[in-house]
């Protein structure tokens, strides 16, 4: 995340230097955007695992850096659904990881497709809450993030799919650990 904090650092120090734009706005969001985890961690005395903050530094590089920064959105179409679908996997990631802390610190387990369906839900509203943030950003400073309802609708249901995805993997994981502990337990008595 260092790294990532002096790329957005020093091209923000740049976008000011050319003068204060759109480019301004996006620079300072991704740039306070590094320090989310270190924040979370504080709070929430969690250790975020490295490839969690690598998975969500990759996510501010390619949608706020490369995307809306650097107009990659405006270059190549297709890549405002990949960075939306790849969202979807990280904050389905980060939700598991969320709520694997919060069973611990309270000693208790989820049924896996409860498991899942909680994640499908924040994933969802993950996807939700960035188009609004789209809809909000090209109200106040102008542009073009939501480009129609078809690009909106794609962009939800692209992070909802990759949701989706990991919830029924972390469901299906999650339900085999449970026969195997209920295996474990019938046979040593």
């Amino acid at each position: 995340m260092v790294i990532l904090a002096l790329i957005f650092l020093i091209s923000l120090v740049i976008e000011i230097g050319r003068g204060f734009g759109e480019g301004t706005l996006i620079l300072v969001g991704v740039f306070l955007a590094t320090f989310v985890p270190l924040i979370v961690e504080r709070l929430a005395r969690v250790a975020i695992p490295l490839h969690l903050q690598v998975l969500y530094g990759l996510l501010l590089l390619s949608g706020g850096y490369i995307g809306s920064y650097l107009h990659f959105y405006g270059v190549w179409y297709p890549w405002d659904t990949a960075v939306h679908f790849y969202s979807g996997f990280v904050i389905a990631l980060a939700a598991h990881f969320s709520l694997r802390v919060i069973m611990e610190r309270y000693r208790f387990t989820l049924p896996g497709w409860v498991h899942g369906v909680i994640l499908t839900a924040i994933g969802v509203t993950g996807a939700f809450l960035w188009e609004v943030g789209e809809f909000v950003r090209d109200l106040l400073v102008g542009g073009d993030a939501q480009v129609d309802n078809q690009d909106t609708m794609t962009d939800m249901i692209a992070g909802t799919i990759a949701a989706l995805i990991v919830a029924v993997l972390v469901s299906r994981r999650s339900s085999q650990r449970m026969v195997h502990k209920e295996e474990l337990a019938h046979n040593s008595r």
